[in-house]
């Protein structure tokens, strides 16, 4: 094992940790470890003192070119695998908005893209996988397995190592989306346009908590077969700022300038410039500066969202520490995995720079979203309390009972599965 000095995505917690890539010896002679992917969690997710890194692990083991059936080995990323099925005119048919997050990150953190309110979340299009456990080792999973795939898509990485996932694809008819801009200013109005737009195939918004006027920019894209003449792709772009002109006067004005700038209009783009626009920065967490940064993602229902969200939006803007982004995705209805995050409604996600207000004001919005109904993502969580987490995942009892089935000897922890109290 190498000793590393590692952290989340949110660059808020830094430990010393011992490393060591995967193989089956250092699977069962390890105990109390993690297994780790890019690191793209933003909390301690994948922290503990003794991590199993899965990323030597990144071939291609079968394509059906015809039907778009993928199986890879887990360490591949969502990027990297875009970038062979490309090809083939074959997408993922849910695309989370970090192209690093690696395959087993995403069964792990059952992520969602901008269309889970027509599409749900990636295990939806997970036909099986093979996961090494504690107790039974190597397992092949189908969806007929149903315990161990409803413990494993969402499971936060507790209940084994994935050593191949087999997905199903999305035909496509090019690289390019036309993508579709519309400003507003009130909730009601850009609830309005989600629903007006429903049958699109992807819808996101922005929000900009630094105005006292309501401000949106809601983005609708399609596949099309349209091109863009003479496109070169860009490389991304390494950032020089220091994070001293990150702060809130700037991202004040940069939203200002950014609301402002945006026109309704429609146009033909790159499919990784609206998949992951944040990629086009190199190391774009670490503008944040040394003590980093949390992302706060909640989930509230349906019912009664225009006024929940009106609340929320209230308190956050009193507060001292304000979202320097804010993202809003529309959700469809949730699966029957024990610790899968999305529910009907909406969900918000918030990065906050870490200051001495970011704890009690995160806090207070647990209970407020408890309150709700609704509940906060796992693989954004840096914060949570046990008692929380057991209010907002109804399952979670379930899964810690069925847990131990195949992780008897708490062999797989996290920092997280312990401070929630489920491990």
């Amino acid at each position: 094992m190498k000793k590393m000095l590692i952290s989340g995505w949110g660059r808020n917690k830094f430990i010393t940790a011992n490393v060591v890539y995967f193989n089956k010896k250092n699977f069962y002679k390890t105990f109390g470890f993690i297994t780790r992917g890019a690191g793209n969690s933003y909390g301690d997710t994948s922290l503990n003192k003794k991590i199993i890194l899965n990323l030597n692990k990144k071939k291609i083991l079968f394509f059906d070119k015809k039907n778009g059936l993928i199986t890879v080995e887990p360490g591949i990323s969502i990027g990297e695998l875009i970038e062979e099925t490309i090809k083939e005119n074959w997408m993922p048919k849910v695309i989370p908005g970090a192209s690093k997050i690696t395959m087993a990150g995403a069964i792990a953190n059952d992520v969602h893209g901008k269309n889970h309110f027509s599409s749900g979340s990636f295990s939806k299009y997970v036909e099986e996988f093979s996961i090494l456990t504690e107790n039974f080792g190597l397992i092949k999973c189908k969806k007929k397995n149903s315990e161990l795939f409803k413990l494993t898509c969402g499971g936060i990485g507790l209940s084994g190592i994935l050593t191949s996932i087999t997905i199903s694809l999305k035909k496509i008819k090019s690289v390019f989306l036309l993508n579709k801009t519309i400003k507003c200013q009130s909730i009601e109005k850009m609830i309005s346009i989600f629903n007006k737009f429903k049958k699109y195939d992807y819808l996101v918004a922005w929000y900009d908590f630094f105005s006292k006027k309501d401000k949106f920019i809601i983005s609708i894209a399609n596949h099309t077969e349209k091109k863009l003449t003479n496109f070169k792709e860009q490389k991304p772009l390494k950032i020089y700022l220091s994070s001293f002109f990150l702060n809130q006067l700037t991202i004040k004005i940069f939203n200002f300038f950014y609301y402002l700038f945006n026109k309704n209009d429609s146009k033909i783009i790159h499919y990784k410039k609206f998949f992951f626009p944040l990629d086009r920065f190199l190391d774009w967490n670490k503008l944040y500066g040394k003590q980093g940064f949390y992302q706060y993602q909640f989930v509230i229902p349906d019912k009664n969202s225009k006024n929940n969200l009106k609340k929320i939006i209230k308190i956050i803007k009193k507060s001292k520490t304000k979202p320097y982004l804010a993202v809003i995705k529309k959700m469809g209805n949730n699966n029957s995995n024990y610790l899968s995050f999305p529910i009907k409604g909406y969900s918000f996600a918030l990065d906050f720079k870490n200051d001495n207000n970011i704890i009690k004001l995160l806090n207070k919005l647990d209970e407020i979203i408890i309150k709700m109904k609704g509940r906060i993502y796992l693989a954004k969580d840096s914060t949570i309390t046990n008692s929380n987490f057991f209010k907002m995942y109804p399952k979670a009892n379930k899964f810690k009972k069925l847990l131990l089935k195949y992780n008897t000897k708490g062999k797989i922890s996290s920092f997280q599965s312990i401070r929630i109290g489920i491990t």
